[in-house]
């Protein structure tokens, strides 16, 4: 009889144990709810009427929902976009919001930057497909998509398409190469889709050579005011050099579009130990190289702590030389 008295009294401890548990379950939940909405809020554009909502939720920071954004002065010409419902408001504001910021020159003279910071959901690869479609109604007809991986050309060409560009020629097309020596005798416009490895494939390896060595035309008969690549350390040969020089266009002013995606493949310009990366030279010197370039910076994890934030030289943030 003691025994089962002493089981019974261990099974209604149990039982209580368990109610008790789950209770401080949902409890911990609830709290972290109210935590979370704490410190997160509904985000919607505060000033932009254009677009429709955008179709799944977006949040952003409490403390960013505190800080109004500026009052948007650029006229956008995406109209096609919104009537067809292809953009979000959200998706336009940014667009927006950079062309504002690529109107600005900072100290040194060269033309803002502009972060694009959005997480997943909001669809980045969209609103840099209507950048692009927004810069070849300006008129500006050479862009630089740089990526992490060629399989993603399929996505930036359905992306363009999407939004009404698919008029707009994405190369190298299929298995092709990038065209080797001057760019322009194959592509004369279009989005140069590739990646940050190929960019820096032969740095390593160039050795320093004369312009008319390499039989490249620096000048086109137009005097230009951007920097030579090889007091750059830019040398003739290397695909960087046949980028800029693409980039810098028929009238040598470089007034082109550059898309670092997923940029934070250059966060290690600034090393800890060591030489920085190639990777994180290749995009400074493009940058350096090119000061009337609109530079856009996309990535949902720019940097993980303020050292990374060293290749963002056009957002003009205090603390580091270039910028």
């Amino acid at each position: 009889r003691a025994a089962k008295a002493k089981a019974a009294a261990a099974v209604a401890a149990a039982a209580q144990d368990e109610g008790e548990g789950a209770e401080n379950l949902v409890t911990g939940a609830a709290a972290r709810d109210e935590e979370n909405s704490e410190l997160y809020s509904n985000y919607r554009p505060a000033r932009l009427v254009d677009g429709r909502p955008h179709p799944d939720p977006i949040v952003e920071t409490a403390s960013l929902a505190g800080v109004s954004p500026p009052e948007p002065k650029y006229l956008h010409h995406l109209q096609d976009c919104v009537a067809l419902g292809q953009l979000s408001n959200a998706q336009i504001e940014a667009v927006v919001y950079a062309f504002m910021r690529f109107d600005k020159r900072l100290q040194n003279g060269h033309r803002a930057g502009f972060f694009l910071g959005d997480g997943a959901g909001v669809g980045k690869g969209r609103q840099i497909a209507a950048m692009i479609k927004e810069e070849h109604a300006r008129g500006g007809t050479r862009v630089l998509w740089l990526s992490v991986s060629n399989d993603l050309r399929f996505d930036a060409e359905r992306d363009l398409a999407d939004v009404g560009a698919g008029n707009i020629c994405v190369f190298p097309k299929g298995s092709a190469s990038l065209p080797k020596g001057r760019i322009d005798k194959v592509h004369k416009q279009g989005v140069m889709f590739i990646t940050y490895s190929l960019l820096i494939a032969s740095l390593k390896k160039a050795t320093l050579q004369t312009v008319d060595d390499q039989n490249v035309d620096t000048s086109n008969g137009v005097s230009s005011d951007l920097p030579d690549p090889r007091a750059q350390g830019v040398l003739p040969g290397t695909r960087l050099f046949h980028v800029v020089e693409w980039l810098a266009g028929r009238d040598r002013q470089g007034n082109c579009l550059i898309i670092l995606d997923e940029c934070h493949k250059a966060k290690n310009l600034i090393a800890k130990e060591g030489a920085a990366t190639q990777t994180g030279k290749a995009v400074g010197a493009l940058q350096d190289l090119l000061p009337n370039a609109r530079v856009l910076y996309s990535s949902a994890t720019g940097a993980s702590e303020p050292n990374n934030l060293g290749y963002m030289y056009r957002l003009g943030a205090a603390g580091f030389d270039h910028m």
